[in-house]
């Protein structure tokens, strides 16, 4: 459950829908399927988006700043920073 903004610096409560942004993350784990949530509220979403990495965790990037970056764990492995619809599929 998604309770406050995803950026650890500003930590602003989720109490309505009305700003920002809302994402749903659909991780296909072998046989099961993992749903995350994250939001960002309408002052981060202004300024940041989410960065997304193939199979990698969900981080925070400055927002439409597109670029391709070494995954530190993989180096063979690039994470991209993508502006996604409500639902992105990563298949690991």
């Amino acid at each position: 459950m998604v309770d406050k903004c995803f950026n650890p610096a500003c930590g602003h409560e989720l109490r309505y829908l009305r700003g920002g942004r809302v994402i749903r993350i659909v991780k296909e784990e072998g046989d099961r399927i993992a749903v995350e949530h994250y939001w960002l509220c309408a002052g981060c979403y202004a300024s940041h988006d989410f960065v997304f990495s193939s199979g990698g965790p969900v981080t925070l990037g400055p927002k439409n700043k597109a670029f391709l970056a070494q995954d530190p764990r993989n180096p063979t492995d690039n994470l991209v920073i993508l502006t996604p619809g409500p639902e992105l599929i990563l298949r690991g």
